[in-house]
């Protein structure tokens, strides 16, 4: 995903700024209760370069409760708490590096931090069901962030104060005033909060495609973000997901036109039910061409 594209979004989103690394170790380094959410898997030999810092206050735990797979346990994410430079600086520098968490900034101490993050492992989605969530993906921090209310904020994020995250080539920071409030452990995600998700993604999906293909789209007929959200939502409903689908159908209508879809027997191929979306794409691209 285009870290410009995106973070024209992010800029847009209230109550999220951008940051350097220097203030982000300032500021969490001196807070007494800080944090770090860490996707260990993402990090080669990761706990052997913990433990190599030789840190005579290291705490930390999993965040996949002992009642879920040891297995998956033992590689999921970790809580780690700042309380060492060095630990501190190591840490941020790997962010920096390749997102793969967040630092944080709470109310409460280390074993209450840990509830709040393990109960947050598992959402329930609108519909009733189970999901695991990674609450602190940067990918999606801050469209997590732009989708929820005030209440549903300090509800989610209960005692938690400040965020920090690297995404898009940049560091963000999110301040909140948490209430004092009895942890919410099973936390119910909105329609509301899953739609401003999804639509805030699409939104930086339509201008990195605006981005690449302007020209090629403007010879085609699409010249503005309204008219690519047509299309958008065309092959969406042929389930388009990613941009490397969005880019193939933009591929066929400059190949073939805006209305290829409408030609015959073609429609009946995108809409088989068997066949992932590239590879209908590519069965009507042979019809086309041999037509």
């Amino acid at each position: 995903m285009s870290g410009s594209q995106k973070e024209q979004i992010i800029r847009q989103i209230d109550n999220i700024n951008s940051t350097h690394m220097e203030q982000v170790i300032n500021e969490a380094s001196a807070a007494p209760f800080a944090y770090a959410i860490i996707e260990q898997n993402l990090y080669p030999n990761f706990m052997a370069q913990l433990y190599g810092l030789d840190s005579a206050n290291l705490t930390w735990d999993y965040l996949f409760r002992p009642d879920r797979d040891e297995g998956l346990r033992l590689v999921g994410p970790v809580l780690i708490a700042l309380n060492d430079d060095d630990l501190s600086q190591w840490l941020k520098q790997l962010l920096t590096q390749q997102s793969g968490g967040c630092l944080l900034r709470s109310t409460t101490d280390f074993d209450e931090t840990l509830l709040w993050a393990q109960a947050r492992m598992t959402l329930i989605s609108p519909e009733g069901a189970q999901a695991i969530c990674r609450f602190f993906d940067p990918k999606n921090m801050a469209f997590m962030l732009a989708s929820q209310t005030a209440s549903q904020q300090q509800a989610f994020w209960h005692q938690t104060h400040e965020l920090y995250w690297f995404d898009a080539g940049q560091w963000w920071s999110y301040q909140s005033t948490p209430l004092p409030q009895p942890l919410i452990e099973s936390y119910q995600l909105s329609q509301t909060e899953l739609d401003g998700i999804v639509n805030f993604k699409e939104q930086v999906l339509k201008r990195i495609l605006l981005a690449l293909y302007q020209k090629d789209l403007q010879a085609a007929g699409i010249s503005d973000i309204n008219n690519i959200d047509t299309h958008f939502e065309l092959a969406k409903s042929y389930g388009a997901k990613k941009l490397s689908d969005f880019s193939a159908w933009l591929e066929l209508i400059n190949r073939f036109g805006l209305s290829f879809y409408l030609k015959k027997n073609i429609e009946e191929r995108l809409n088989h039910p068997n066949y992932p979306f590239l590879k209908k794409l590519k069965v009507v691209e042979r019809e086309l061409s041999n037509a």
